[in-house]
């Protein structure tokens, strides 16, 4: 069994960046002149790009720019960061990553430091996590390890039975309610906590933590489109 991460689950993540930022309006513009740009109905100031035209107008047109970023002291990263920066650690970090949404944002005043407290500020940038997808078949290697987890996903409403015996490939649900569900079953799994932890008990603990590992703050706070790929069959 391969193990989890969070950064491997990210499938598509939106970006802000803004019109009168000399570097954002740059890669807009390369992105909408080289790259196949989807339409966001309804919604002029967005558009989709997928992850290859992505990455081959960033590194293509700003590959100095981010090799000169990759050696500057965390001092001067406060005072030159730009969106490239941030852009190069995302397509470095998430690995999984298809697609990319990009909304221009039109406000002329803006910071990318955010204030811990009075005497701390660090450095953001507006990223948000669309879709995610966890995909069990990749890790798991034996139909022995899908039991406790397929167990689990069924008893907590997520794989629904039918009298067909139907393949249930995927399941889609949001971070936030799958943490929800997987709490509150949990709960009920432990019932009295004076009774001892049986071994049966120990493997749905143990297939519940492996979801939550892989689960970070930034995915649950994002309550993105969860999608989950197994192998159960009724």
């Amino acid at each position: 069994m391969q193990e989890l991460l969070p950064y491997d689950l990210p499938y598509a993540i939106d970006i802000t960046l803004y019109k009168h930022n000399y570097y954002d309006r740059l890669i807009t513009s390369y992105l909408k002149k080289h790259s196949i740009c989807l339409a966001v109905p309804g919604n002029e100031e967005s558009f989709i790009v997928n992850i290859n035209d992505f990455k081959r107008v960033i590194l293509n047109k700003f590959s100095s720019e981010i090799s000169t970023m990759k050696s500057l002291t965390e001092v001067e990263i406060g005072k030159n960061v730009n969106s490239l920066f941030f852009i190069s650690k995302l397509l470095n970090n998430f690995h999984n990553l298809k697609y990319i949404k990009v909304n221009i944002s039109n406000k002329r005043k803006f910071t990318r430091l955010v204030e811990i407290d009075k005497t701390k500020s660090v450095i953001s940038f507006d990223y948000r996590i669309i879709t995610s997808v966890i995909d069990l078949t990749s890790y798991f290697s034996r139909k022995s390890e899908y039991r406790y987890i397929n167990d689990i996903l069924k008893r907590i409403g997520l794989i629904q039975t039918d009298v067909f015996g139907t393949n249930v490939s995927y399941i889609k649900t949001t971070s936030q309610e799958l943490i929800s569900l997987l709490s509150n079953f949990e709960a009920t799994l432990m019932g009295d906590p004076n009774e001892p932890i049986t071994a049966g008990m120990d493997k749905y603990i143990q297939s519940i933590d492996l979801i939550y590992d892989i689960i970070d703050k930034k995915i649950e706070s994002d309550n993105c489109r969860i999608i989950i790929v197994t192998d159960y069959v009724n």
